[in-house]
């Protein structure tokens, strides 16, 4: 992939990385992944760069020596590290980059992107390389869910957000709006964890492409979420959808994991909280 006039400046970042990556003896293959692979990239976009090296050894020695030295004058934010096979770190422009080591011998098929670098065919930087492309995998199998969905699982969250939603009204009793404000932001959360949940894919992965993760009704409703009006009324109208929001999950993850969820105590509070709350979201 070529760059655009949308991703000058990421290219340039590719460019110059490749270019000194691939001086290194034990660098056997470069590729790139995320948006700007499958061309999807935008100005601020950031680089997924992987490095596939000669022997388990340079995954950490490579990471640790090689990488701070590559991205001299970047500000590096993760990966520092004895033992990281993985680095974060912002270019003096603003590009954030992401590059993981893997060994050679533990990558069985082609890379799922575009390749930048392969000592096998080219020793060509950018814009004349052998290219490689095969399917994407879908999140939940790039990034499966490491927490087992059980019954007992779903308990416990029915609980902990049963208990909050009964604690709901107090929160506008009590007149402390900023609170007020704060519970509304934790249950997004909540509800996000839910549906990640749901999706059987590690919390806040692809959160930048979220529909690639979350269907168009459970981005909706996220969307609703948010306030856009300061009225009380506007807030706990916001409150009222996450909660049955995250009801609706809550029963949907114990259908899949064979119960936790009860729903004749949800429905009891959700009431008792609505009926009690019908004087604030006139106000």
């Amino acid at each position: 992939m070529l760059p655009t006039p949308k991703t000058v400046r990421q290219w340039a970042v590719i460019d110059a990385l490749v270019g000194q990556l691939q001086q290194h003896p034990a660098v056997e293959l470069i590729w790139l992944e995320g948006s700007l692979a499958l061309g999807k990239g935008n100005p601020c976009s950031d680089v997924d760069l992987w490095v596939a090296v000669r022997g388990e050894h340079f995954q950490y020695t490579f990471s640790k020596d090689l990488f701070p030295k590559v991205l001299e004058g970047f500000l590096i934010t993760h990966g520092q590290e004895r033992y990281s096979k993985f680095i974060r770190a912002i270019s003096p422009e603003g590009v954030v980059v992401e590059m993981e080591t893997i060994a050679i011998t533990s990558l069985k098929t082609p890379p799922e992107a575009e390749t930048l670098y392969d000592k096998k065919f080219t020793q060509g930087l950018v814009g004349n390389l052998e290219i490689r492309t095969s399917g994407r995998k879908p999140p939940a199998e790039a990034y499966p869910d490491p927490v087992p969905l059980t019954a007992d699982w779903v308990r416990r969250q029915f609980r902990g957000h049963i208990e909050n939603l009964a604690e709901l009204p107090a929160l506008f009793h009590d007149d402390e709006w900023e609170s007020v404000l704060f519970f509304l932001d934790l249950a997004c959360v909540e509800l996000a964890k839910l549906y990640y949940k749901g999706h059987g894919v590690r919390y806040a992965k692809r959160y930048k492409h979220l529909s690639e993760v979350w269907n168009e009704v459970e981005r909706k409703v996220f969307g609703f979420s948010h306030v856009r009006e300061t009225r009380h009324g506007d807030v706990l109208e916001c409150l009222l959808t996450v909660y049955r929001a995250i009801g609706d999950q809550l029963k949907r993850l114990s259908d899949k994991a064979g119960g936790g969820f009860d729903a004749e105590w949800w429905e009891r509070i959700t009431r008792q909280v609505e009926q009690g709350m019908r004087q604030f979201i006139q106000s």
